[in-house]
């Protein structure tokens, strides 16, 4: 979140890890956030470091608890049940906490990352986690060096077809972070390089998610070609709107819809430019914290 407002000095952004010899206990939490001046704190928990139900009452809503990801313990083949199932669960991005996100809601704000837009509940907000502008930007054309390119793990059967696939033929796929975790820095700039991004959304239960990839390949200005295009629309409203911001690949397609936007780049440009300007209008590191703003302010 840095990176979204460095040529801007009407905001001051103070930033404090929750890691071994920093702070790292609930309580020593509460110190900051009860003894330091500020507008707002964004806290993201981890570990067993949990902000304290006190505390929460007494921030209100200048306080904003946000998990990055919004998976239930218990999943479900239905993407509302799963996330209500995760608001009255205290498991929390697969660690433990002493109070579930309705509890905290009741005083402060929640922002849950990789789940639709906007509220979805009284003080509970769904908001995707932008990626950072200083190292996914757009490049010009003739600098990309990767027509088709995926990065990821192997963490569903859904990559692995796709990859083994397409390996086989004659498209230009180039493959990173399969073997190892790619550094941030590294990840962006394949995705700068790049033209075309498999934005391979399957989840390892076989339900589609939105996860960070097609933020990626939009900060990026790359044409994202997706798999699971239903998980970009929710409760009335499109996120991205596929042949507008993406395409949509599947096993009987994936050949030709490639191979087309091959030989027509300029088609491919422009989808590319469509979702990119659409990403920093709506979710993008500034139109984060502009909504953070935003539900600060609110009620």
């Amino acid at each position: 979140m840095r990176g979204a407002f460095v040529d801007n000095n009407e905001y001051e952004l103070v930033t404090k890890l929750i890691a071994p010899g920093h702070i790292w206990s609930p309580q020593e939490l509460s110190k900051v956030l009860l003894t330091e001046e500020f507008d707002i704190a964004v806290v993201a928990p981890l570990w067993h470091v949990h902000i304290e139900l006190h505390v929460a009452k007494k921030l209100g809503k200048k306080l904003f608890i946000h998990h990055w990801d919004s998976h239930s313990p218990i999943q479900t083949s239905c993407r509302y049940i799963n996330l209500r199932n995760f608001l009255n669960s205290i498991i929390a991005c697969g660690h433990t906490f002493y109070h579930t996100c309705r509890e905290y809601a009741e005083y402060c704000n929640v922002l849950l990352g990789d789940y639709g837009d906007g509220e979805f509940e009284p003080n509970i907000y769904c908001m995707p986690i932008p990626v950072d502008p200083r190292k996914f930007y757009p490049i010009p054309e003739e600098e990309k060096e990767y027509e088709l390119l995926f990065s990821g793990q192997l963490s569903s059967d859904e990559r692995k077809y796709f990859l083994s696939k397409i390996q086989k033929t004659d498209l230009p796929l180039t493959v990173t972070g399969v073997d190892s975790y790619l550094e941030w820095s590294e990840l962006a700039e394949f995705n700068r390089k790049s033209k075309m991004y498999l934005v391979l959304n399957e989840k390892a239960s076989g339900e589609g998610q939105r996860k960070a990839k097609i933020y990626e390949a939009a900060a990026c200005g790359n044409l994202a070609l997706v798999t699971h295009p239903d998980v970009y629309y929710d409760r009335g409203k499109h996120f991205f709107k596929e042949n507008e911001h993406f395409v949509t690949i599947n096993k009987s397609n994936y050949y030709d819809v490639i191979s087309y936007y091959l030989k027509n780049p300029e088609e491919r440009i422009k989808l590319g430019k469509q979702l990119h300007d659409h990403y920093i209008e709506n979710f993008s590191a500034k139109a984060y914290w502009y909504n953070v703003f935003k539900y600060s302010k609110d009620k």
